[in-house]
C-alpha cells in the first residue's frame, strides 16, 4: 500500500470530520472537541479542500447543516477507524503465565549463583505450566547491551560492581561481609579480632575478576596500610566454605553464605568497615513495562527476598524501598502487627514496584505454623 499521498494530509481532521457528521452543526461539533467554532471552521475548510466535497451545507430551514452523498459515504468507514484508534491507543501487551508459552532467558553470573541457588531451584518448581520455559545462558560482561537489547538475554543476576549503570535494575541483597572459618578453628573461642590478627591469619579469597590474589576487600586495606596473608584464590564461593570446613584457613564472606552453608561455619566480625556484598537483577529498559518480563522481574525478586528474610532475623522491610534504584512509587497501608523475633518473622504489606503487587511473605524458622500471619489474613 502507498501512503505517500497520505504524507500532506493532516491526519487529525478526521476525527474533527467525524464529530462533524455526528451532529450535523459546527457550534456543537466545536464544544464536543473542545475548541473554538472558528477554529472548527477552518478545519471544515481545509477538509473540503481535500475531499474537493462541500461534505455539509447549511440545511432549508437554517437548522444545521444536511451531509452531501460524499458525507454520508464517509461515515461508515470514519466508523470504523475512529474504534480502530480507540483500540490502538488502549492496546496493552498481555502475558497470563498461567496459560502462555514464552521462554525466558536468564543470566547468573557465577559468583551469584552460590547466594539464589535455593531461589533458582525454588522458582523452577513453582513455575505455573509446562509452556513457560527458562534457559539459563552465559552473558559477556561487555556485551550485556548488546545481548539484552536483541533479546538474547532477559535478566541478569551478578554482582554490582560487575554491572553497568545505565539500565534499570533492582537491589537483590546488600548486606556485610563476616570473617569466616570452620568450627575447629583457633579463633573459635575469641569473641573479636585486632585487624593485625585478622591480617595474620591464613586467608583464601574467592576470587570475582581477573585480580586472582587480591579483591576489593584487600584495596580496603591497603587504604589502611594493611595486608592480608592470602594462601589460595577460589574460583567459587561453594569451593570456599568446603575448604574452610577442612582446614585451618579462613575467607571473608558475605554474611548470608555463612548462614546458609551446608558445613558447620563460624564467623566473627570484621575489625574494619568492608565494601558490602550487592548483589542486582538487571533489564533492558524496552522491557521496563513487558508484561510478561515484569512477572518474571517480581518473582525472582520476591523470591530472593524471601530466601534473605529467612536468613536475616533483623530483616526489615524498609530497605527494600530504600534500596530500589528504580524508585517506584511505594504505597503501603495498614501493616498488620508484626512480631519479630529469631524465630519469626511476619510482614504484610502492600506494595507497588513495576504495578501493583499484593505482597504477603511469612518466612518462619524452627516453627510449623504461624498464629499471627494465620489472624492478619
Amino acid at each position: 500500500m502507498d501512503n505517500s499521498s497520505l504524507l500532506h494530509f493532516d491526519l487529525n481532521l478526521l476525527l474533527s470530520l467525524h464529530t462533524l457528521l455526528e451532529f450535523k452543526n459546527v457550534t456543537h461539533a466545536a464544544q464536543a472537541l473542545h475548541i473554538s467554532q472558528p477554529a472548527l471552521s477552518a478545519q471544515l475548510v481545509r477538509l473540503r479542500k481535500s475531499f474537493q466535497d462541500p461534505l455539509l451545507i447549511p440545511s432549508a430551514n437554517g437548522k444545521g447543516m444536511v451531509l452531501t452523498e460524499k458525507a454520508l459515504a464517509l461515515i461508515e468507514p470514519l466508523n470504523i477507524l475512529i474504534t480502530q484508534l480507540h483500540l490502538i491507543h488502549d492496546t496493552e501487551p498481555a502475558f497470563n503465565p498461567e496459560l502462555d508459552q514464552r521462554i525466558f532467558r536468564i543470566a547468573v553470573s557465577d559468583s551469584a549463583v552460590v547466594s539464589i541457588s535455593n531461589t533458582i531451584v525454588q522458582f523452577l518448581c513453582d513455575l505455573p505450566n509446562g509452556n513457560i520455559k527458562i534457559e539459563f545462558v552465559h552473558y559477556v560482561p561487555q556485551q550485556i547491551n548488546k545481548q539484552l537489547e536483541q533479546d538474547e538475554i532477559n535478566l541478569v543476576i551478578d554482582l554490582e560492581n560487575n554491572l553497568p549503570d545505565q539500565l534499570p535494575s533492582l537491589l537483590l541483597i546488600d548486606e556485610d561481609f563476616v570473617l569466616c572459618f570452620g568450627k575447629h578453628h583457633p579463633i573459635k573461642t575469641q569473641e573479636s579480632l585486632s585487624i593485625e590478627e585478622y591480617c595474620s591469619l591464613q586467608h583464601v579469597i574467592v576470587n570475582t575478576d581477573d585480580n586472582s590474589f587480591s579483591g576489593y576487600t584487600d584495596i580496603t586495606l591497603k587504604g589502611l596500610g594493611y595486608k592480608r596473608n592470602i594462601q589460595h584464590s577460589l574460583s567459587h564461593f561453594s569451593v570456599a566454605t568446603e575448604y574452610l570446613y577442612k582446614s585451618q584457613s579462613v575467607c571473608t564472606l558475605p554474611r548470608h553464605l555463612v548462614q546458609q552453608s551446608n558445613y558447620p561455619l563460624d564467623f566473627l566480625e570484621l575489625p574494619f568497615t568492608s565494601p558490602r556484598y550487592k548483589l542486582r537483577m538487571l533489564w533492558h529498559s524496552k522491557k521496563q513495562n513487558d508484561p510478561a518480563i515484569q512477572w518474571l522481574r517480581n518473582k525472582v525478586y520476591f523470591l530472593i527476598k524471601g530466601q534473605t528474610l529467612s536468613n536475616n532475623p533483623s530483616f526489615n522491610i524498609m530497605n527494600i524501598i530504600r534500596n530500589n534504584t528504580c524508585k517506584p512509587k511505594i504505597e503501603m497501608s495498614g501493616f498488620s502487627k508484626v512480631k519479630m523475633s529469631a524465630f519469626r518473622i511476619c510482614t504484610f504489606a502492600i506494595i507497588e514496584a513495576d504495578g501493583l503487587i499484593c505482597w504477603c511473605l511469612c518466612r518462619i524458622k524452627n516453627l510449623n505454623d504461624c498464629r499471627s500471619c494465620r489472624k492478619s489474613a
